[in-house]
Order: structure tokens, then sequence, then C-alpha cells
């Protein structure tokens, strides 16, 4: 994940973050998006788990289409 913080900061200098403080405020919000995106991400798989089993990791084809396979 270091080289991924390091990017970050490269890319929020790159647009305004000029000083040690605004980086890390602006590193700040870019963490909260990132954990509000895996918060999220967490909850999408936990819905698709309970709909189709923990055991269906998403590699299958879906049933519309096995369906129109078959046809």
């Amino acid at each position: 994940m270091g080289g991924v913080l390091a990017a970050c900061r490269w890319t929020l200098n790159e647009y305004g973050a000029k000083t040690k403080y605004a980086l890390m405020e602006a590193l700040k919000s870019v963490e909260a998006d990132i954990e509000g995106y895996m918060s999220e991400r967490i909850a999408i798989d936990k819905s698709e788990d309970a709909r189709y089993g923990e055991k269906m990791a998403g590699q299958g084809l879906p049933m519309k289409v096995k369906q129109a396979l078959e046809k």
C-alpha cells in the first residue's frame, strides 16, 4: 500500500496540495473516500452472498445467459 500512498501524495501535490498540511488534509479526504467505497463494496458483497450463496464467486454465467445459450 506504500506505493499507492506515494502515488496519491504525488497526485495530490500535482493538483494543488502544495503544503504538508494541505497534503495531509487532502489525504484524509482520499482515505475517507476509500473507506466509503470499501464499506459499500462489502455491503454489496454480503448482499450478493445472501442472494446467490457464499460459494458463488461470480465467474459463472448469469442464468439468463445460460438459458439463452441452451436455446
